[in-house]
């Protein structure tokens, strides 16, 4: 008869037996729970938390200016200059390609300008945009095109698609 509960622990790998092994701590009884070891990443960070806590900074260093420092310059009779507005450069007009990179580019643009994948377009049409990615890839000569020979498709088909 086998005992109800074993306590050790046998690995076989390759034919080979090793083993007992025994448990390191004994059972957990039923409805008591083990606290969760924090790992060296979990103390480090509790231990970083701690010190924030600890670690005041007065208003003045976030101000950018102490108060005696006021009272220095208001002494000196220099008036305190205000920062000039900024505004971000956004280079995004100047630096844009007048060209596709490749057709593959191209395709992705005329797409995105459907609103449906190119697999969804008939044979002919597929050849026409082909033939004009043949002719040039500047992107707005291609998008006019594109949008020239799809309005005369749609305008030409009566029925659905």
């Amino acid at each position: 008869m086998l005992p109800l509960v074993h306590n050790e622990l046998y690995v076989e790998f390759n034919d080979e037996k090793q083993g007992p092994f025994y448990p390191a701590e004994g059972p957990i009884p039923f409805g008591k729970f083990r606290k969760h070891k924090k790992s060296s990443v979990e103390l480090k960070a509790d231990r970083i938390g701690e010190l924030a806590k600890t670690i005041s900074l007065p208003r003045s260093a976030l101000s950018g200016i102490n108060g005696s420092d006021q009272a220095l310059l208001a002494q000196a009779n220099i008036v305190q200059m205000e920062k000039p507005k900024s505004m971000p450069f956004d280079d995004s007009p100047f630096l844009q390609s007048t060209t596709f990179k490749n057709k593959l580019d191209a395709k992705t643009a005329i797409a995105d300008y459907l609103g449906k994948p190119l697999s969804r377009l008939t044979d002919l049409q597929i050849v026409a945009i082909n033939m004009i990615l043949d002719e040039t890839l500047d992107k707005k000569t291609v998008m006019d095109k594109i949008r020239a020979y799809f309005t005369l498709s749609s305008a030409g088909h009566s029925g659905g698609d």
